[in-house]
């Protein structure tokens, strides 16, 4: 769970795990995180 609002999740078949491993570090979670929710007019 990032900032309360997102779940990040790599699901993939016939890769190493280590690969899974490598595409989820890849996703910037502090960019994530300081994404702003939209505003509702």
């Amino acid at each position: 769970m990032v900032d309360g609002r997102f779940m990040v999740e790599v699901t993939g078949r016939g890769l190493p795990m280590e690969k899974l491993h490598d595409l989820i570090k890849a996703v910037d979670l502090d960019k994530l995180a300081a994404l702003k929710p939209e505003t509702q007019n």
